[in-house]
């Protein structure tokens, strides 16, 4: 703006020069102007509007890089609002990933708790009540055995489920990185379109 400023004061002035400048008169009664004083007022005035045309294209040209800048602004903008609207996305599919996460955790453990809150009553029981019965004690270790395989097959699902869900959550994880990378900008666009706006 100062730089059209400066060209529009630099552009009246002339007018003003011109205005100053005395004119001949050609009236009767009026005395001849000599001949170098004529052709000295043709060269300023020759001179001035040389300049007045160069101040009017040194103004054409502001005016046009004025223009693609505001135009290189507003594309700047639009970007710029593209990318927080995809970061707004991927924020509430993180959420939504992180909830997810949360509720399998908590029914994973809700099961495994029933599961081993089960095994430990009936275990409770075999020690108890069985060493009593002296004629079923061969039948208690059966039974016993049969439930240490149980509680070994337990952790062994436990740990099979555990695997499972971590590979879920990795590929979950993958999947959202892979449309994120698909859909928005890179971060290091993103980053040099703030930087260039600031």
């Amino acid at each position: 703006m100062d730089t059209l400023e400066e060209a529009s004061s630099e552009l009246s002035s002339p007018y003003q020069k011109v205005a100053s400048l005395p004119c001949s008169s050609t009236s009767i009664g009026s005395v001849p102007t000599p001949r170098t004083e004529r052709s000295g007022s043709t060269w300023g005035r020759r001179n001035l509007e040389a300049e007045l045309r160069q101040l009017r294209m040194q103004l054409s040209e502001e005016r046009k890089a004025s223009q693609q800048l505001r135009a290189e602004l507003q594309t700047a903008r639009l970007e710029l609002g593209q990318v927080k609207n995809e970061i707004d996305v991927q924020r509430d599919r993180d959420a939504l990933l992180a909830e997810e996460r949360v509720r399998i955790t908590n029914r994973f453990a809700f099961v495994i708790h029933s599961q081993h809150a089960k095994l430990a009553i009936r275990y409770w029981d075999f020690q108890v009540t069985l060493p009593i019965l002296s004629a079923g004690q061969v039948q208690e270790k059966q039974e016993k055995k049969a439930l240490a395989a149980e509680l070994a097959q337990i952790e062994k699902m436990r740990n099979e489920r555990e695997k499972e869900r971590q590979q879920r959550l990795k590929q979950a994880k993958g999947k959202s990185k892979a449309k994120r990378d698909e859909d928005g900008l890179p971060a290091a666009k993103a980053a040099r379109i703030i930087r260039d706006l600031d």
